[in-house]
């Protein structure tokens, strides 16, 4: 089974798309130029994910594979309506043997900086970010330059700066976390080995941390039914307002109603006087 991956269009022009296969109707889906389909991938490449551009137009894809990772994860390059192989052999890393390129992007220095998502191979934060140093216009080696993320994921250059998300950077009773973290391109091209991140923690690299909370969700459509509890009483008195103005006979009905519920209350007050 072959996989559409990349479609191109072919002008700035905003137009109307023609209806698709899931029921959405011709003619309501704008889009701009006249998308065309470039090529399909195959099974050997069966889970694109991330695109970089070079500063000289190279456009670059990473296929991580992780739909069916017996296949190896690779990196491919996009020439005119076709691809070639760009990296195809990418390090494994040690534990789960899998490589596993995510996005990806030229760094300040021309080399190619890409994350790994090998959180679908092992949970124990083996992560890493990965540079392609470039000789030439070519890939040259490729080398481990942070680890221990747990499952690095979008990453974007601002700069000399480069921001990272973890899209399951969890904490110690927390398994929900994930965090946006920031490395210096300085402290990337140390010769020393890679950076070792410290998993669990709020390492300094990290920039910011979040927590996806179920139970806020679940407080929302709790705050929604007690508002709607609030409003009954008012409903119920517009309907009665309405009942009374509408027909004469329940007025009487309603007068007498509200006399007994007043007998009640006042029989209960003379009993609690009386105890």
């Amino acid at each position: 089974m072959n996989k559409e991956a990349v479609v191109n269009a072919d002008s700035a022009t905003l137009k109307t798309a023609s209806a698709d296969t899931m029921g959405v109707p011709a003619g309501s889906i704008p889009t701009i130029g006249s998308p065309q389909l470039l090529f399909t991938l195959l099974d050997t490449h069966n889970t694109p994910d991330g695109l970089a551009r070079s500063p000289d137009g190279r456009i670059l894809l990473s296929v991580p594979n992780i739909a069916d990772n017996s296949q190896p994860a690779a990196i491919i390059e996009i020439v005119g309506n076709a691809y070639q192989p760009f990296a195809p052999n990418l390090p494994l890393e040690p534990i789960t043997k899998k490589a596993a390129p995510m996005d990806l992007a030229f760094g300040p220095d021309g080399n190619v900086y890409y994350t790994e998502n090998q959180y679908e191979n092992s949970k124990k934060f083996v992560s890493r970010l990965m540079r392609i140093n470039m000789k030439n216009g070519k890939p040259g080696n490729i080398e481990t330059v942070v680890d221990s993320f747990a499952l690095s994921n979008g990453l974007v250059w601002k700069g000399n700066l480069l921001y990272i998300t973890d899209s399951q950077w969890d904490m110690p009773g927390n398994d929900k976390g994930s965090a946006i973290l920031r490395f210096t391109l300085d402290e990337l091209k140390r010769s020393n080995g890679p950076l070792h991140l410290k998993p669990k923690t709020k390492d300094p690299h990290v920039l910011a941390m979040f927590t996806t909370n179920e139970r806020n969700r679940r407080g929302q459509r709790g705050r929604r039914h007690r508002l709607r509890q609030q409003r009954q009483p008012l409903h119920r008195s517009l309907r009665r307002r309405q009942l009374l103005q509408s027909h004469p006979q329940a007025r009487l009905h309603l007068r007498q109603a509200g006399s007994r519920a007043t007998d009640r209350r006042q029989n209960y007050l003379h009993r609690r006087l009386r105890d």
